[in-house]
């Protein structure tokens, strides 16, 4: 009961105040208010709960109320703001509030109280106020051009100015000319306000001359009957801007050392919240610098560090300098190594906060790391390397032995570290092997040898490179390789007396002796060839790659072979080789070898190749009778048989009668008939004779191909042909001029004369590609086409015709074919009846 009542009397006291009590939610909307505010701003509560502040501030205090709510909402109280409302009216109503954010109910509490009579009295006061509130100092009035009216005050004693001797100046003649400007600016907005004006520091000159700084408040009281001038509140603070500009000087350089540091530096208060950050911080970070600060540096740390850090915050703070490294993981970063300091800053005897300086020494760390992990990895690559690996100092002690040292000499390593070589093999003192360490370590030059270690029956292969430490030895066992040679030697003392090149290879394939045939066949050296594949050099552009391919294979499989293979020599010079391998074995039953005998068989290849040739030609020779029997057959036996019946019928009739006269018309006939038959004849033998004789020459295509165009202009003239020549002036192929103009002008002929009947005439050559092999030329039509498949392989055959309604001869194909023939060309055609035909024409 006894809350309850409570709760009445303060809702009857909220509701009969006079001041308006109101509560507004995060967006600044009202939420409650009291009737007080009908009486003070003419709004009742339902006109204003809902509605933002915003709705009734004045313009001009909107912006800095916001700012002052928005601290209130972050938890800071405010007393005695001042700020203007717009009366429903209209008019203004001047409030002071005072406020808290209840955190509980999400809303902030304000008792605003009407101040605007007070604030009209406080007016009212304001000419009396501006003249004693800096009357300590300097005094003066001054019209609206800045001229003296009256001055009073420290003016003489700090200027040396009297009142009679400023009376009637100007003040801008005792401003400095570098501050008239500021002045003569400043002059504007102080005529058009009614309020106090600061003006910035000037320089002002006193009566000795001197440049003295001055600090200015200016109230515009021009329109103050009682005053009627600009009153202006001046103070001397040349000492105070020369201390300040001194500091300034100091911080400057503070700052841009802590600015411009390479490391992360930020200044921490006691409660460890950062103050400020440098730049470098900030591009660490990612981050604004509003973002970074009245944070704790905490806030950016994992939990296991920060106990670290904020130990090292607290003895920093107990005045001690703290340095120490910590490994900090930044989420979307990685993981840093700093190296940490932590300065005081000390004022009056205590420390008010903190410099934290971190270098980022994560590199460092890393490179710490890489070298021992390399110093691990060049234990272990010691200990893995197929070769035994041995160290020793300058006074012959050893200080590293690998595993293979132990495998191939029976030792214990363990046992030999410490210990003087010679005192371990006390048999090889003054021996081959101490001889070569010596040297290397006197010459400072490195030693490679082979030697024989007696006690163990084995041969190593070594080197030993000295140092300023002492001596680095490999060595390998290399007894097998040794007796291998030894074998070879013999096997070479054999085979030098040979005439057939021998070629002696390893397991790899690569060359360890040849013999005196083997150079006289190739031109090829043992110091030449030696530790090389002999297909590395003694193939070309002309060994056939399967046959390559097939002798790689064959060797692969570990068993005697023959090959015959197109090499060359050193001088480049072609030779056919019978190649007899033989596999030697190891007792493993390993290839150790490979003996190559060589026999030059160029001659019978010379005769084969020969052999094949006159094949070819009886071959082509065999083709071109069977085309000379089917002319004589066909070609020949029509006229000569006409002939013959004509002659029989004319040897029978009168001379005078007509049948003679038509009798000797059709024996004409068949006479020319003949004639042609023959000719053509003359024509394909005469081809087919020069075949291999015909004089290549550089021709250039487009020249001869413009060439047979232009003979050609008439018929294509009159058929309205159009011809589109698209071949480079820079093409040229080797040949005959004459077989490709003759090429050219066949071809253009057959376009003209089978030419469709419903479409002009349309040619298109063109050039398809010109590599170093050849040339391809295009040619095609849209003529009337003709059918390819029925005609099957006798399209380039003599006397063939496709065209039934053409007194084509059927040569003109046949020509083209044979030209390129024997230019060691082809020729192939594609067609389609009523669309065109086209011909790829290539050029070797």
């Amino acid at each position: 009961m006894e809350v309850s009542r409570d709760v009445s009397v303060w809702e009857k006291i909220i509701k009969n105040s006079l001041d308006i009590i109101c509560a507004l939610d995060q967006n600044g909307c009202y939420t409650k208010v009291n009737e007080a505010c009908k009486n003070i701003l003419g709004y009742s509560q339902e006109e204003m709960i809902g509605q933002s502040l915003r709705c009734f501030i004045h313009p001009d205090d909107l912006d800095r109320t916001l700012l002052v709510a928005n601290d209130v909402i972050k938890g800071q109280k405010i007393n005695n703001f001042e700020n203007r409302y717009i009366h429903k009216a209209g008019h203004e109503v001047y409030m002071m509030w005072s406020g808290a954010w209840l955190k509980e109910d999400g809303v902030v509490i304000c008792v605003g109280r009407d101040i605007t009579e007070q604030k009209k009295a406080r007016q009212k006061n304001e000419l009396h106020q501006a003249i004693v509130e800096h009357g300590v100092d300097m005094l003066a009035m001054l019209d609206q051009e800045l001229n003296y009216l009256h001055s009073e005050g420290s003016i003489h004693r700090q200027m040396g100015y009297t009142n009679e001797q400023l009376i009637g100046t100007n003040a801008l003649n005792y401003i400095h000319p570098d501050d008239i400007s500021l002045a003569t600016d400043l002059l504007s907005k102080i005529l058009t306000s009614s309020s106090y004006i600061k003006v910035p520091d000037y320089r002002f000159k006193n009566a000795k001359g001197e440049w003295r700084w001055i600090e200015t408040t200016i109230s515009n009281q021009l329109n103050n009957p009682e005053v009627r001038a600009l009153v202006a509140n001046s103070r001397d603070v040349t000492e105070r801007i020369e201390t300040r500009l001194k500091l300034r000087e100091s911080e400057q350089r503070f700052k841009s050392l802590f600015e411009n540091h390479l490391d992360i530096v930020l200044f921490q208060d006691r409660e460890g919240i950062i103050i400020d950050a440098n730049a470098t911080t900030l591009s660490f970070f990612g981050v604004e610098k509003e973002e970074i600060l009245n944070h704790p540096f905490s806030y950016f740390l994992t939990p296991e560090v920060i106990p670290i850090c904020d130990k090292a915050l607290r003895d920093a703070l107990n005045g001690e300098w703290v340095r120490y490294e910590a490994t900090i993981p930044f989420e979307g970063k990685g993981t840093y190594t700093f190296d940490i300091a932590k300065i005081p800053v000390v004022v009056n005897g205590s420390a008010i906060g903190v410099y934290s300086i971190l270098r980022d020494v994560t590199e460092i760390h890393q490179y710490n790391k890489t070298i021992r992990r390399q110093a691990e990895k060049l234990n272990n690559i010691m200990e893995s390397i197929t070769d035994a690996f041995f160290t020793l100092d300058k006074n012959w002690i050893f200080t590293y032995v690998n595993s293979e040292f132990d495998r191939i000499l029976h030792t214990n390593r363990e046992q030999l570290i410490g210990k003087s070589i010679w005192d371990i093999f006390p048999e090889e003192l003054n021996g081959e092997f101490h001889r070569h360490y010596s040297e290397a370590l006197e010459t400072g030059k490195s030693a490679h040898f082979e030697a024989y270690l007696k006690h163990l029956d084995v041969w190593l292969q070594v080197k030993a490179f000295p140092s300023e430490e002492g001596l680095s030895v490999y060595f390998d066992d290399v007894t097998e390789k040794v007796k291998s040679r030894l074998e070879l030697e013999r096997l070479s003392l054999v085979a030098s007396k040979i005439t057939n090149g021998v070629v002696i290879t390893d397991a790899d394939g690569l060359i360890e002796w040849v013999n005196e045939g083997f150079v006289a066949l190739t031109g090829y050296t043992l110091p030449e060839v030696a530790g090389k594949a002999p297909v590395s050099f003694l193939t070309g552009e002309e060994t056939d790659k399967i046959v390559l391919e097939r002798f790689i294979e064959k060797r692969m499989q570990s068993k005697p072979f023959h090959e015959e293979m197109l090499n060359y020599k050193k001088s480049g010079e072609k030779i056919w080789l019978l190649l007899e391998v033989t596999p030697v074995l190891n007792e493993a039953g390993k290839v150790s070898r490979f003996i190559t005998i060589q026999s030059d068989i160029s001659y019978r290849k010379e005769v084969e190749e020969s052999q094949l040739q006159l094949t070819k030609d009886l071959f082509n020779q065999n083709r071109d009778l069977q085309q000379f029997t089917y002319i004589v057959s066909h070609n020949l036996r029509s006229p000569v048989a006409n002939a013959m019946g004509l002659v029989d019928i004319l040897s029978m009739i009168s001379k005078d009668s007509a049948e003679f006269n038509t009798s000797l018309n059709f024996l004409r006939k068949s006479v020319n008939q003949l004639d042609t038959v023959l000719r053509d004849l003359n024509m394909i033998l005469s081809i087919r004779d020069k075949r291999d004789t015909i004089d290549r020459e550089s021709i250039p295509l487009a020249l001869v191909c413009q060439q047979a165009i232009s003979d050609l202009s008439e018929p294509l003239h009159a058929c309205g042909a159009e011809v589109k020549m698209g071949i480079d002036e820079s093409i040229n192929v080797q040949g005959d001029k004459a077989y490709i103009y003759s090429i050219f002008h066949n071809l253009l002929s057959n376009a003209i004369k089978y030419r469709a009947s419903g479409r002009s005439l349309v040619v298109n050559i063109e050039c398809m590609s010109n590599t170093g092999t050849g040339t391809t030329i295009s040619l095609s039509d849209n003529g009337s086409g003709f059918d390819t498949e029925s005609a099957g392989d006798k399209v380039f055959k003599l006397y063939k015709r496709f065209h039934a309604n053409s007194d084509g001869r059927g040569i003109g194909l046949f020509l083209v074919k044979t030209h390129l023939d024997a230019m060691g060309g082809h020729i192939e055609v594609t067609s389609e009846v009523n669309v065109g035909t086209r011909f790829l024409i290539y050029f070797k």
